[in-house]
C-alpha cells in the first residue's frame, strides 16, 4: 500500500537509496512518526503513482541518452 497519509492505493515506488533524496521524499509527504520523531521508510515502504506529477517521470533509453 501507498505510505501516503490517507492514501490506500497500491504504491509502486520505493524510495530512493540518496539519503537526500529520500529525505526530500518524506518531507514532501509529510508524514511523521511523533511530534518529535522523523518517520523513517522501510524497504517495503511505496509510493504510489497519484503523488507524482507527469513532470517527475523520465524515459531513458537503451542507449543511456535521457529524453525529457
Amino acid at each position: 500500500m501507498c505510505c501516503v497519509p490517507f492514501c490506500s492505493r497500491k504504491g509502486r515506488h520505493k524510495f530512493p537509496k540518496d539519503k537526500q533524496r529520500q529525505a526530500a521524499w518524506v518531507q514532501a509527504i509529510r508524514r511523521v512518526k511523533t511530534k518529535f520523531e522523523i518517520w523513517t521508510p522501510s524497504e517495503y515502504s511505496y509510493v504510489c503513482e497519484n503523488h507524482f506529477t507527469e513532470d517527475d517521470y523520465h524515459t531513458i533509453t537503451y542507449a543511456g541518452r535521457l529524453f525529457v
